[in-house]
């Protein structure tokens, strides 16, 4: 008999992605393509669902996505929508917020060509909530988000909505692991992406999270770090933000309210640049910093000062952008922090370190982790693509046995949540005999 471990790389690490972070309250939609099309089609061709055999494109997990032609570029004035079936959202009430959440690649004519996320309200017109369009080249897999909150209690389609020109033609648009979710709580203070991407997300791709392999030879603390392609050089004709979720600026009484970060970069000189911008208010963006180009090689200490946007919900992005000519490692950010604010999760409470034995596992595991009080918690279980796979609540004792029962192999990660939390990762092995 033969085991066969799942590896455990940066793949891996970032799939931790947003369940993590953000706290899940319902899982809407959740779609991967490993089961083909289902009930998605495509209004005027060109889309494809399998496993991609062009170029060095894979799929984000799994064996199979969805894009504009698996085996070859993008055929001249495509003018196509990948359209969904239809999804009905659940109302909302408070904080909670509902979020499209989706994984994509593209090399797409510059400027000419694009892609573009709609949406259709109870049977109506199509409408563009992606923005800016997707174009130029991502060399990675990023994550995107868009805020469905307005449309909660309706009936939706979404479409990915894909035109060309007559001119130059790439690799295309690939699409993998839609979710969609209903969230709160899930801006964490601060944030040193040890746990993924949570609910950041890149709004014209390039941006990844994990253990950087190129250009500075470790992240400021921890594992991971956010960075412009974690293994190699950023592309050219960058224009693409790292943006945060959502925070209101509450200020400690007698404090001023401070951003701080860190930061690793080199950039080509004057011609491209990096910056720190702010939405306030669901507004413009607006550049709060000085241009970041040159060499840094090392990682220093940024600080901006909040005081402006106190009592204002604001977001952060860490905007990029290149021109055509030289490119170089790139930027990298780390160990974000605001100071001087309440009102906004500190890492929930103490997280802990769990000890997991035997992991990977075959059938089952044992959890152990500390619960000197003999506290209520609960233990959930998640598929990287976001879904609850598992829950078993009033675990009082200091350890809790899992048991894999029908679950295929694979990467799941898990929360124990109670007086503290305790987060981790289990791997399922596959037995081939």
């Amino acid at each position: 008999m033969k085991t066969v471990i799942y590896n455990l790389t940066i793949l891996s690490f970032l799939l931790m992605a947003s369940i993590i972070n953000a706290q899940t309250k319902e899982t809407v939609f959740i779609e991967d393509f490993e089961s083909g099309w289902g009930s998605w089609w495509a209004d005027n061709g060109v889309w494809d669902v399998g496993a991609p055999t062009f170029g060095s494109v894979v799929p984000h997990a799994g064996q199979t996505c969805v894009g504009t032609v698996l085996n070859d570029n993008y055929p001249n004035y495509a003018d196509t929508r990948l359209v969904s079936p239809e999804i009905n959202l659940p109302n909302i009430t408070g904080d909670e917020k509902i979020q499209l959440k989706f994984w994509h690649w593209f090399d797409i004519e510059n400027e000419n060509d694009q892609g573009v996320v709609q949406i259709s309200v109870n049977s109506g017109n199509w409408q563009t909530i992606s923005n800016p369009e997707f174009d130029g080249m991502s060399m990675v897999w990023t994550q995107y988000i868009a805020d469905f909150s307005a449309f909660a209690g309706a009936s939706v389609k979404i479409a990915f909505y894909f035109t060309s020109d007559y001119y130059w033609n790439y690799a295309g648009w690939y699409i993998d692991d839609i979710l969609i979710e209903t969230v709160e709580k899930s801006f964490l203070n601060p944030e040193g992406f040890e746990l993924g991407i949570g609910n950041w997300f890149a709004d014209n791709g390039l941006w990844q999270v994990g253990s950087p392999t190129f250009g500075p030879d470790n992240a400021h603390s921890g594992q991971g770090c956010a960075g412009l392609v974690l293994d190699g050089n950023y592309s050219n004709y960058a224009n693409t933000r790292l943006i945060s979720p959502e925070l209101t600026i509450y200020p400690v009484a007698g404090q001023t309210p401070w951003l701080f970060f860190y930061q690793w970069f080199i950039i080509e000189n004057n011609n491209d640049l990096g910056s720190v911008q702010l939405s306030v208010n669901g507004g413009s963006w607006q550049t709060v910093s000085n241009l970041f180009s040159g060499t840094n090689e090392t990682w220093s200490q940024f600080g901006i000062n909040l005081s402006d946007y106190i009592n204002s919900t604001i977001r952060i992005a860490f905007c990029f952008t290149s021109d055509y000519y030289w490119n170089y490692a790139g930027w990298y950010i780390d160990d974000i922090r605001i100071e001087g604010i309440i009102g906004v999760d500190i890492n929930e409470v103490e997280i802990g370190v769990p000890i997991i034995y035997p992991n990977p596992l075959l059938d089952k595991t044992t959890i152990k982790f500390n619960n000197p009080n003999q506290s209520n918690y609960t233990l959930s279980v998640f598929s990287t693509a976001g879904n609850k796979v598992f829950e078993q609540d009033n675990i009082t004792s200091g350890q809790v046995e899992f048991e894999k029962g029908n679950l295929k192999p694979g990467v799941y990660l898990f929360k124990l949540n109670g007086e503290k939390v305790y987060r981790g990762k289990l791997v399922i092995e596959k037995i081939i005999q």
